[in-house]
């Protein structure tokens, strides 16, 4: 309770009348009706075709990957959220990336907006901008706020912000970074701007649609999948927000963004197909997210045996495109002998809301939230894991580790999932939104002649191979700034 409200006075504090409206009324009135309210499945139609496999695009681009002779670089990595206030998928894939920079003898620090805090845990300040440093696991991080943000800061591209201008230049005064790599662009697009009117080499990896969406996630207010903004026209016509005068303009300061960048990736074929769609003419590269070597088990002592699987789980956030709901939907017409084991933690309301579903059903356990360092134990205590996403992932560290556990893995047909579990070889596949179909799945892998696929962990990358990408990377493009400035004309 008491963090629950640390975090709405920080909230207050923060925002201005407009963005708390809309923040309010997105979670409390569009959340519910289109993901759960209505009964009806959840974005179950996409219209689009599942992407191709994307395995091996990393090899091509490695190179050098033990660091020897490599000069040291000073990389930031921009996140919009960071641990241990956060963390989220694309929090894991900075927290990988840039430890293993440090490792190699880069000089490396984290850049967060944290709108988690209150003013008071700050303790310093330039201009408008509250900022304070720590460190996670030796990692240095550069957490900022406004003291008071700008309207849009949640759901707009903001380029033209003077208080972040001021503190990029503060920042940049005591130690300028040779690249900027940003994570993520709600809340920091305006740090890319500074970065950019500064001369600062950044690129972008695209670890979800904000650039295309504002709501993040490309499903619409009446709950459909959406195919893109079209330039923001459909963004004004169906997903009107006060945050967003002109949902044009907004696209077209992203594209500027991102045509200035310096390099652009992904981490599946499904997000490249998808971003290609939305800004033509952009050349983004995929280099899937590592994924640590320790999730490979020590035995098959919790694989599935000749009376099929009997304990399932969930590990992520339970938020409502998780689909936490239609797992459980699914799982109540369950043979009480099974069990579904729920790890992770989000918001009360969508919590009170799964407990309603619960009800009367004691095989359905909510765990709470996992530390890493026991995550693997939760994984060997149960022998098939279902990710049930209701919106188009972007990659899911949850079904590489599963399977790298060697667990069925029991997906949604959508986004960039089904480029790693193909149904009926390494795992299964089923309509997202859909319990019934996932009720079907659920009950096949229970059947006493069900045998478990062979783990399939020989196309999922390595975090040394994918810094060795990303490095390789960073070199190129930071030689062609160089050239480039050797051919600048004298003044």
């Amino acid at each position: 309770m008491k963090k629950r409200i640390d975090r709405a006075m920080a909230a207050l504090g923060l925002y201005n009348f407009w963005t708390l409206m809309v923040k309010l009324h997105e979670l409390y009135v569009i959340n519910p009706a289109r993901f759960y309210r209505s009964g009806r499945p959840a974005a179950a139609e996409s219209g689009w075709e599942a992407a191709p496999d994307n395995h091996g695009v990393q090899a091509a681009l490695a190179r050098d990957p033990s660091g020897v002779g490599v000069k040291p670089r000073t990389i930031w990595y921009l996140v919009h959220c960071f641990y241990p206030f956060s963390q989220g998928g694309t929090e894991r894939f900075v927290y990988n990336l840039a430890r293993q920079a440090q490792q190699e003898g880069h000089r490396v620090k984290v850049v967060t907006y944290n709108a988690l805090a209150n003013r008071r845990h700050f303790s310093h300040r330039v201009g408008g901008i509250l900022y304070g440093e720590y460190q996670v696991d030796g990692l240095e991080v550069i957490e900022y706020r406004h003291r008071r943000a700008p309207r849009g800061i949640v759901h707009d591209i903001l380029t033209e912000d003077p208080d972040v201008d001021g503190f990029v230049g503060f920042l940049i005064k005591r130690e300028r970074p040779d690249i900027v790599h940003a994570a993520y662009l709600q809340k920091v697009a305006s740090f890319l701007s500074a970065c950019r009117r500064l001369e600062v080499t950044y690129g972008i990896t695209f670890t979800s649609f904000f650039c295309m969406c504002h709501f993040d996630i490309l499903i619409d207010r009446k709950g459909a999948l959406c195919g893109g903004s079209q330039g923001g026209t459909r963004c004004r016509q169906v997903c009107a927000c006060l945050e967003i005068p002109d949902a044009a303009a907004r696209q077209g300061r992203m594209r500027e963004l991102l045509q200035e960048a310096a390099f652009l990736t992904c981490p599946s074929q499904f997000v490249r197909k998808t971003v290609a769609r939305e800004f033509t003419g952009l050349h983004i590269q995929v280099i899937n997210h590592g994924i640590s070597r320790e999730f490979r088990p020590d035995s098959p002592a919790s694989r599935p045996g000749p009376s099929g699987v009997r304990d399932f789980a969930y590990f992520g956030n339970m938020t409502p495109i998780k689909g936490v709901h239609v797992l459980i939907e699914a799982f109540r017409e369950m043979p009480p002998d099974c069990t579904l084991n729920i790890y992770g933690t989000g918001p009360e309301s969508y919590r009170r809301h799964l407990r309603r579903l619960m009800r009367g059903h004691n095989n359905i356990r909510l765990h709470g939230h996992v530390p890493y360092d026991q995550v693997q134990q939760a994984y060997a205590a149960n022998q098939a894991v279902v990710v049930p996403s209701i919106w188009h992932e972007t990659y899911n560290f949850v079904i590489h580790e599963a399977l790298l556990a060697g667990k069925l893995v029991i997906a949604s047909r959508i986004g960039a999932m089904p480029e790693l579990v193909r149904d009926g070889v390494n795992g299964m596949l089923f309509t997202p939104g859909d319990h019934r179909d996932l009720r079907h799945c659920l009950q096949q892998a229970i059947s006493p002649d069900f045998r478990l696929p062979s783990p399939d962990g020989a196309g999922i990358n390595t975090i040394a191979r994918e810094w060795a990408c990303y490095h390789s990377i960073y070199e190129s493009v930071l030689e062609e700034a160089a050239n480039h400035e050797c051919f600048k004309p004298t003044q």
